[in-house]
């Protein structure tokens, strides 16, 4: 980040890069102070062959008590700083060590991202450890559809839903790189060059040189020097197209739901997805009307009849053997696991059977002399209805 997001704070300032020295006295210094507010304080991993750095980046959790951002700020000794609370990114601008007598302002950025538990810090640390690596294991999932990120790993196109979601199929690390065939043993013992990296990223079946190219917009809009490894990326993937050491490979949607365990959840969304629909253009007004020969609010009474005899509005509690407690525990809205009884029940319907119904319920109607209403007797009947279901005595109406 070297200094960007203190560009209006600081103006007259400077942001030089660290030499190792310089960055790892200060991340010890640093390390003990953030100690003093959480449990779990880190930084992930730098990247081999790192000569120098833009910035400070800490992960921590955990609180060790009550306290606000402000207080952590001056704990760091920081001059100015951008905070955000909860599990985002907070700046700090510490004051570097210069030369006596030297009016400069010259600073250190510091980047403190709070996690809201081990779960999401362990995949933090995963993500920003090695320099460019999370990025280029993005570039190898990418050939596969998916999105590799903080978040973990979710799919790339969001499941047709209305409106559309984002399945996350992981947020396990070592889970993530299981499916990707990369040892998980060898990125804990660590690397020693750029290019014992890129080796370990390409012995996975779905490293694909041609998506690996690919470059990010991030990338493609940056300065020349910005993000200088995962541009010897580039570079590498380039020099296996040219001498043709690369391979195809070819990986089904469901064999990665599966794989994740997540392919009876995705049916499951799409099932209750498609019902919707399908209830919805089977069964609505202008079709009962033309059904019936019916207008008015009578078409109403018919439709709230036949759902009632297909089941009524009551949620069911699983759908295709998945409670809506899982579309919570995936970070789904549990919406597209709500199906009420008649619309599971009309989805497994044709059309004429539903007009059948329709027909069926009309007749019982008008035998009943149920038909002959006014838009003010089912407002009445409607507000009566609802008071009843909140406990509210029909006879004060």
């Amino acid at each position: 980040m070297g200094g960007n997001a203190f560009a209006t704070l600081l103006p007259g300032a400077s942001f030089p890069r660290m030499s190792p020295e310089v960055y790892n006295r200060l991340k010890d210094d640093l390390t003990k102070r953030l100690q003093a507010f959480f449990e779990v304080v880190a930084v992930p991993r730098e990247a081999p062959e790192k000569v120098d750095h833009g910035d400070l980046d800490f992960v921590v959790c955990n609180s060790r008590r009550d306290f606000n951002l402000e207080e952590v700020w001056k704990a760091l000794g920081a001059r100015e700083a951008v905070l955000l609370e909860g599990n985002r990114i907070s700046n700090f601008a510490i004051p570097a060590e210069i030369p006596s007598g030297d009016a400069s302002e010259v600073y250190h950025q510091v980047d403190v991202r709070v996690c809201t538990d081990l779960e999401e810090f362990d995949r933090a640390i995963a993500y920003n450890s090695y320099g460019d690596l999370g990025m280029i294991l993005g570039s190898v999932t990418r050939a596969a559809q998916l999105v590799f990120g903080n978040n973990g790993l979710k799919l790339a196109k969001p499941v047709p839903t209305s409106p559309p979601c984002t399945l996350r199929l992981s947020a396990s690390f070592p889970d993530i790189l299981s499916f990707l065939s990369l040892s998980i043993d060898k990125w804990r013992e660590g690397f020693a060059t750029r290019t014992e990296i890129f080796d370990w990223v390409a012995s996975s079946p779905l490293f694909d040189v041609w998506n690996a190219r690919r470059t990010p917009g991030m990338l493609q809009k940056g300065k020349p020097g910005e993000r200088p490894m995962y541009r010897a990326f580039i570079e590498y993937a380039e020099h296996r197209r040219s001498s043709a050491v690369f391979r195809s490979f070819s990986l089904d949607i469901t064999d990665i739901l599966a794989h994740f365990g997540k392919l009876e959840l995705y049916n499951a969304i799409l099932y209750v997805t498609r019902t919707k629909q399908y209830a919805k253009a089977t069964f609505r007004g202008t079709l009962v009307e033309t059904w019936t020969g019916i207008r008015g609010p009578a078409v109403g009474l018919i439709m709230k009849e036949v759902r009632e005899r297909m089941g009524g509005s009551d949620v069911l509690a699983t759908v295709c053997g998945i409670n809506r407690d899982t579309a919570l525990d995936n970070d789904i809205d549990p919406i597209h696991l709500t199906l009420a009884a008649w619309e599971d029940t009309m989805g497994k319907m044709t059309e004429d059977g539903i007009c059948d119904v329709v027909l069926q319920v009309t007749e019982v109607l008008r035998a009943e002399d149920k038909l002959n209403v006014r838009w003010k007797d089912v407002k009445k009947l409607n507000a009566k209805q609802k008071a009843l279901s909140v406990g509210v005595p029909v006879g004060s109406l």
